[in-house]
């Protein structure tokens, strides 16, 4: 597996690094230990903090075994930044950081060296995914599915409830397959008005209507690459209609065209409405459940994964509070673990950062959460009343 070194004293930049690559063998050595490149070493990253001694033996040693170093600091001035480019820093970043410009980052690190080999979040045959890092049971039986579903070119139904994390999944099965280079292009199904549904997902040519421009539709975006349909048991009879029919021929005809186009998409929905359901009332059409439901996948509520929270907590605090050392303690974890979370990851994510704001140490405790708790509670109760709030089992403003 391809290492990412990162040299830094600081455990909050580790602990970000760890959350926002979580695709690589991350390795932690001492800055002063000697600064010989590793077996797999792909991109070393080094925090400034460290000094300028050891900075610069670092940049010097990985620029003579060729390996891009990437400089990490506070330091926003240009003279300093231009210094470090002049000592062999192939990229600089400012903190805080984020996963999208460490990825950046390292992949325009290995183009400008000419390296041929690139991030293992490229190679399919890894297995590896943005799911990956989850332990409980669940989330690894999910991963072995998605990296199943990845090898074929088969619709997927993914089924789950609201912010148990569908479009993750979709992502994860495009990111391992033989389609991953190509665009990964969502849809939600249930925020496009009826009217525009066609041009939308399929184009518009020039002159098919008074003042149309020529558009790309979905399908023409996706080409080579995945649809991901959300909320697919909201879309309009007419809509069911037309995919139905993209499904069965692999065509597609933009409005005003003459001809259909052929295009080359795979088609992953998700839903988190019993389709079986809508099909018998009478709002789906079976045929079109049979063409996206040929293989399918359950995404784990998170009251099923209570195993995943110290990792999606620090996900949480990575994303949201980046260069900040936040964590819970464990009295904090212990009330986390005995919620229902009928909204799922999303309930959660509003949780942790409501309870991080109103804190005022890194560390949140048990009081932080029941605080935010008592806030989350008393909206429930002013949009859906005392009876639904009763309904919330084990609530949680309670001892």
């Amino acid at each position: 597996m391809d290492r990412v070194v990162l040299v830094t004293q600081s455990r909050s930049l580790r602990s970000t690094i760890s959350a926002v690559l979580p695709l690589y063998e991350l390795v932690f050595p001492d800055a002063s230990a000697p600064c010989d490149p590793l077996e797999h070493e792909l991109v070393r990253i080094v925090d400034t903090s460290i000094g300028s001694t050891l900075l610069e033996r670092h940049l010097s040693g990985c620029g003579c075994a060729g390996i891009p170093c990437i400089a990490v600091g506070a330091s926003r001035e240009l003279p300093e930044i231009v210094l470090l480019f002049r000592k062999g820093a192939v990229d600089y970043i400012t903190k805080p950081v984020t996963r999208r410009r460490f990825l950046e980052a390292i992949q325009n690190a290995l183009r400008l060296l000419g390296c041929t080999h690139e991030p293992s979040v490229h190679h399919p045959e890894n297995g590896l995914h943005a799911l990956s890092r989850y332990p409980s049971p669940a989330m690894k039986t999910l991963s072995g599915q998605i990296v199943r579903y990845a090898r074929t070119e088969a619709p997927v139904l993914i089924n789950g409830e609201s912010g148990s994390g569908k479009e993750l999944v979709a992502h994860a099965i495009h990111e391992v397959s033989g389609r991953s280079r190509a665009p990964f292009i969502a849809r939600n199904c249930g925020a496009i008005p009826g009217e525009l549904l066609q041009s939308d997902m399929f184009g518009v040519v020039s002159g098919a209507f008074t003042g149309a421009r020529p558009r790309k539709g979905a399908f023409h975006s996706a080409s080579g690459g995945t649809l991901f349909l959300d909320e697919i048991g909201e879309l309009p009879p007419a809509g069911q209609v037309s995919l139905l029919r993209v499904l069965e021929t692999g065509m597609v005809r933009p409005v005003g065209a003459d001809h259909a186009e052929s295009v080359d998409v795979r088609i992953i929905a998700a839903t988190n409405r019993d389709l079986s359901v809508a099909v018998r009332r009478g709002s789906f059409r079976l045929d079109l459940l049979f063409r996206l439901d040929v293989l399918s996948v359950t995404v784990p509520p998170l009251r099923d994964r209570s195993e995943d929270l110290v990792v999606l907590s620090g996900q949480i605090f990575a994303e949201v509070f980046p260069g900040q050392a936040k964590t819970l303690s464990l009295a904090a974890m212990k009330v986390l673990r005995k919620l229902p979370y009928p909204g799922n990851v999303r309930e959660l994510r509003n949780l942790i950062v409501r309870a991080a704001v109103l804190s005022d140490t890194d560390c949140l405790g048990e009081e932080a959460i029941r605080q935010a708790l008592r806030i989350s509670a008393s909206r429930f109760a002013l949009s859906t009343g005392p009876d639904a709030l009763r309904a919330y089992k084990g609530n949680p403003t309670t001892s």
